[in-house]
């Protein structure tokens, strides 16, 4: 990793370590409470469910100034012209990972029932959409007779973020599975 890129990601790195740890006490908190009054898995975001509520909250607002950005970007526009029937694939899913996120935040804060089968399908569209996107804009370089630059920084960056995203997600998807706070919380 390049040193100055690390340094200067170390401020928001520490303070998104600290408002984990913050998130993490509080969960932890809760939970200690609860079983100190004796009173079993209690319904409520409490535990490691708040940590995945603050997540699952955090998100849609994360991909929406994400995407901003990224489609505002000149070098992108400029692409966009060069290969739309990659672009339009890419935003299609892009859309539908935001319409996914905001559905689940509204099941999440309504305590539906239904917010097993949203967490998943949003799960799905978040594992599938990048390999899709990458198999677009390869093809769509293939056809102009260039090469998809796969592992230069800049992509392995992005295929260690998509890794880690499978995986966190993965973990949390066996979460909302299993837990027994979740099935007492969303029955709405």
């Amino acid at each position: 990793m390049d040193t100055s890129l690390f340094v200067q990601i170390l401020p928001a790195l520490i303070v998104v370590l600290l408002i984990l740890g913050a998130i993490s006490y509080f969960a932890a908190k809760g939970a200690r409470e609860e079983a100190n009054q004796g009173l079993g898995v209690t319904p409520g975001f409490k535990g490691w469910l708040l940590v995945l509520v603050v997540i699952l909250t955090l998100t849609p607002i994360r991909l929406l100034f994400g995407l901003v950005g990224y489609y505002r970007s000149p070098f992108i526009a400029t692409l966009m012209h060069e290969f739309p029937i990659s672009f339009y694939t890419e935003a299609i899913l892009n859309g539908a990972l935001l319409i996914t996120a905001l559905t689940t935040v509204a099941y999440t804060h309504g305590k539906k029932r239904e917010f097993k089968f949203a967490y998943y399908i949003q799960y799905f569209v978040g594992v599938i959409a990048f390999p899709v996107n990458l198999l677009a804009m390869t093809v769509a370089l293939h056809r102009r007779g260039l090469e998809a630059q796969l592992f230069d920084e800049e992509g392995m960056v992005a295929i260690a973020g998509w890794i880690a995203m499978v995986a966190i997600g993965g973990l949390w998807a066996i979460y909302v599975a299993k837990s027994r706070r979740v099935a007492v919380t969303f029955v709405n």
